[in-house]
């Protein structure tokens, strides 16, 4: 029996498909294991959304710390990378309706842009231009809750964007292992 498994894990290790999880542990980013050193610009904020360009610094934060790959620098100088965006429009339109055509659910809906430049060269490594994100919420019993509601769904979509980021980070910036 402990044959077979050996023989199975044996086969299952050496039959990669060269895909690589952003969720893994990290791999040497260059020959000395250092991280990519990475700014992170405030993002425009084109809306009336007081401070969700915070909230959505705190999310990109939060993933890319995550990383063993990715090391955040204070100075745009020190960073090979540079991720700034902008958050274009926020609209919260009714989603569906109860009785007397009052709003039951609404919806979030953001847009934004972002780009990934390398400093060394100039290069835009990647930019997505003016996509948006949408989530639903409840209307609540109070102009209170329904605010708690819409900050709650706002925090979500910021979470989703900077997972999405760092994901998209990991495939273009860390390199590809040979031979795998």
């Amino acid at each position: 029996m402990k044959l077979l498994t050996t023989l199975l894990l044996t086969a299952i290790f050496f039959s990669g498909c060269g895909y690589t999880s952003p969720y893994a542990p990290p791999t040497e980013t260059d020959g000395k294991g250092d991280r990519i050193p990475l700014y992170l610009e405030m993002w425009d904020d084109e809306t009336n959304l007081l401070g969700y360009q915070a909230v959505i610094q705190r999310s990109l934060i939060h993933w890319l710390k995550k990383s063993k790959n990715f090391g955040l620098v204070k100075n745009s100088s020190e960073a090979s990378h540079i991720l700034s965006g902008t958050i274009h429009s926020a609209d919260f339109p009714g989603l569906s309706y109860g009785t007397f055509d009052r709003a039951v659910e609404l919806r979030a809906k953001v847009r934004f842009s972002y780009k990934i430049e390398e400093m060394k060269n100039n290069l835009i490594k990647l930019e997505k231009k003016e996509f948006t994100k949408l989530k639903s919420y409840l209307v609540g019993s109070s102009a209170v809750e329904t605010e708690d509601n819409r900050q709650r769904v706002l925090q979500e979509i910021a979470d989703d964007l900077a997972e999405e980021i760092y994901i998209e980070l990991s495939y273009i910036l860390i390199p590809k292992k040979e031979g795998v």
